[in-house]
Parts: structure tokens; C-alpha cells; sequence
């Protein structure tokens, strides 16, 4: 079925891959709903949707899909495996773009950040895709929060995501960490970020532990010393 305005409801973990079409003048919209209405009739097996200027979250779906306004109309295809994008793209090509994904000539597109020059902001470790692995799988103990900037619980949640991380600044073992994930794609499937906050616990670089507690200091703290590894301590010894 072709999608305009449902864009959130198909993107759970395992749902079928995506094909979205993305513009914003009428002349593209137009072009990219064609493409689209052609290629659903060929490949029953994808998901198509667009998204234009007069849907209400444009603005959010474009950083979400990792596209800018010189990049447009562009096509993005998306599963759980990761998104690969065509900027800048000609509709009437659509066809071909599928076949060369299908085919696997296509290079997966990770969207990052850059690295910051300065690696903690208020005692919280900054953590971007392409320094993701390096951080989360290092094998200490890390406390990970996917963000949004424009999400209000997370505004909220900051300054008590900012006293954990100061109670563990000296422990060499623990990091608590944080990542935009509107300006970063997440690069393992082993995390599932569908709203935000979205919180994990990454024990030695190896288990992915899902934070479903409550957002205060003591629980963030009772859950980190109940699941951190026998190196990394717990924060009654800092």
C-alpha cells in the first residue's frame, strides 16, 4: 500500500522494507508519487510511502530519514538492516535504483555527526555513529541514551542523566554516554530506538540490557550496580 501520512506506523523492528519517496516542490511531488505508484505495482514485497511540505512532521521526517532540502526529491529504502539513499535522484529511474539494491550494488548509508572535539558535555560521554563501536563496544560498562533535542522527556531527564554521569566521571570502567539519534543512524541492530528517550546498558561490551526503570538518580544507579561487571565496581566506591 502506498503511504503518505503513516510513516510512523511501519517501522518496527522486522516490518517489511521501506521505499520512501521524499520532495518538496509540487512539480517533484508529483514525479516522486508516480515513481511510486509504478514501482508498487512491480515489487509487491516492498512498503512505499512519500512524504512532501504539507505533511505536519516534514521537518522531522527529513532528519529522520537522514535527507537535507539540496538533496531533494530523494528515495530512501529502509529496513532493519539500515537505510541506503539516492540524493538528488530522477523519479523515472526508481526502477533501476530498486533493482541495484536488490542486487547488492548499493553501499548502506550510515548517517553520523562528527566526532566532537570535545568528547564529554556535562559529564555525559557524546557518542556519534561513526565513533559508536568504539565507544558502546569497548568492553567497559556503558549507560547509553538515544535522544532527541526537540523531545521533552529528554529535556527533562538531562540534568539527572548528567548527575549519574558525574557520580561515575572517575570510574574507568563505567561510562554513561549519549547520542542524538535524529543526527546519527544507530549502527547495530542489537538496539531498538523507537521513541525517546530509549535507554540501554551495554555489560563489557557484550550484552545489550534494555532500561525500562524509572529516571531517577537512585534508579539509574540501583540498575548500573546490579548489572555491571565484577571490574567495573559500583558507584558507592567512587
Amino acid at each position: 500500500m502506498l503511504m503518505r501520512k503513516a510513516l510512523g506506523t511501519a517501522f518496527a523492528p522486522g516490518a517489511p522494507t521501506k521505499v520512501v519517496g521524499i520532495a518538496e516542490k509540487d512539480s517533484e511531488t508529483s514525479a516522486v508519487l508516480d515513481a511510486l505508484r509504478a514501482q508498487h505495482k512491480e515489487n509487491g514485497d516492498l512498503t512505499f510511502m512519500y512524504a512532501d511540505s504539507t505533511m505536519q512532521l516534514y521537518d522531522r521526517v527529513k532528519p529522520h530519514f537522514g535527507v537535507e532540502d539540496s538533496q531533494l526529491p530523494a528515495f530512501v529504502i529502509q529496513n532493519d538492516e539500515g537505510k541506503w539513499h539516492f540524493f538528488n535522484a530522477d523519479p523515472a529511474k526508481l526502477g533501476s535504483y530498486i533493482t541495484e539494491w536488490k542486487e547488492g550494488k548499493i553501499e548502506k548509508t550510515i548517517k553520523s555527526a562528527d566526532i566532537p572535539s570535545e568528547p564529554y558535555e556535562d559529564d555525559v560521554r557524546v557518542v556519534v555513529a561513526k565513533n559508536f563501536d568504539e565507544v558502546v563496544f569497548s568492553g567497559n560498562d556503558v549507560l547509553i541514551e538515544f535522544y532527541a533535542p526537540w523531545c521533552g522527556h529528554c529535556k527533562s531527564l538531562a540534568p539527572t542523566y548528567s548527575k549519574v554521569a558525574a557520580k561515575y566521571k572517575k570510574n574507568d570502567k563505567v561510562e554513561v554516554a549519549k547520542m542524538d539519534a535524529t543526527a546519527n543512524d544507530v549502527p547495530s541492530s542489537k538496539f531498538d530506538v523507537k521513541g525517546f528517550p530509549t535507554i540501554y546498558f551495554v555489560k563489557g561490551g557484550k550484552d545489550v540490557i534494555p532500561y525500562e526503570g524509572a529516571r531517577s538518580e537512585d534508579a539509574f544507579h540501583d540498575f548500573i550496580k546490579k548489572h555491571a561487571t565484577a571490574s567495573a565496581g559500583t558507584h558507592d566506591e567512587l
